[in-house]
């Protein structure tokens, strides 16, 4: 009976201090993200750029305190990246994928892009006052990609010299649903010469129809994204902080497949695929409540 009694009472000391050790939270927040990589030029002006663009983050937060001032932190957020794109200058406009018919002219390209992640940051922190230093690694599984902008083009179409004047497409782009060719119903942009162009094409329009080798459309961003994250939180008690900290990604978010040149021509559909390393990066702001 006591051996009993002492085992019973040595597990009960030990929940005690593991519940004393594990806190769970709740975090919110906003973001401040773009994507950074190498820009489309010519020999005289930079043609394309990315700025940043507001999203937000909410989840749960997993505290392992291994004394009052170390400890581990984990957390399971759903968090929007992206930013703010925009093509502007000489690029080529396909007046019918199919047939390879496209003109050459003045481009302006402006999407508001939102990558939608479930992130899993583990950081260590270390409390200084009423301060906590925090760093680590995060991993994101893309669950959502979408973007929201227009195209406008004029220029003249190659071979026949034929005068395209300035017209402007509505894109509400599906990076993870939307096919080659494909565009969304609706009216419709009708050219002099008789062409008809969708008014809101989809996010692969330019791309060839797949063949029976290709079995889905590749797709422009990656399933996952590898970062680190760090910053400094306030708490002015025990249960409430104030969080600021900066993303910076680590691997490749575009697929070279799905990611075009906007300017080059070549090869038998065209297309010219860019092999860019373009990361994510910015700045989280969030308000974090800790049990």
């Amino acid at each position: 009976m006591t051996r009993s009694l002492s085992i019973l009472f040595c597990l009960s000391l030990g929940f005690t201090c593991l519940q004393a050790q594990l806190g769970l939270g709740f975090k919110a927040g906003l973001s401040y993200m773009e994507l950074d990589g190498p820009l489309e030029r010519t020999a005289d002006e930079v043609l394309e750029e990315y700025t940043l663009s507001s999203g937000f983050q909410i989840g749960v937060v997993f505290d392992y305190a291994f004394t009052d001032l170390v400890g581990l932190r984990a957390e399971l957020l759903f968090s929007q990246k992206g930013g703010r794109y925009k093509y502007d200058g000489d690029g080529y406009f396909f007046i019918s994928p199919a047939n390879l018919v496209v003109a050459r002219g003045d481009k302006l390209i402006q999407l508001d892009i939102v990558n939608t992640y479930i992130d899993i940051p583990i950081t260590a922190y270390y409390k200084v006052g009423k301060f906590e230093i925090h760093g680590g690694a995060v991993l994101g599984l893309l669950v959502g990609s979408k973007a929201r902008g227009i195209r406008q083009f004029n220029g003249t179409v190659v071979g026949s010299g034929e005068i395209i004047e300035r017209f402007e497409q509505t894109l509400d782009y599906n990076y993870g649903s939307d096919r080659a060719q494909g565009f969304l119903s609706g009216d419709a942009i009708r050219l002099m010469s008789g062409a008809v162009l969708p008014k809101s094409p989809g996010a692969y329009f330019d791309f060839p129809p797949l063949t029976s080798r290709v079995i889905a459309q590749p797709t422009l961003y990656q399933r996952f994204e590898l970062g680190l994250v760090g910053g400094l939180t306030f708490f002015p008690n025990k249960g409430l902080g104030f969080t600021a900290r900066y993303h910076l990604g680590l691997s490749d978010v575009t697929n070279e497949e799905a990611d075009i040149s906007q300017i080059e021509l070549t090869g038998s559909s065209g297309l010219v695929r860019r092999d860019d390393d373009d990361k994510n990066r910015g700045f989280q702001f969030s308000i974090m409540f800790l049990f």
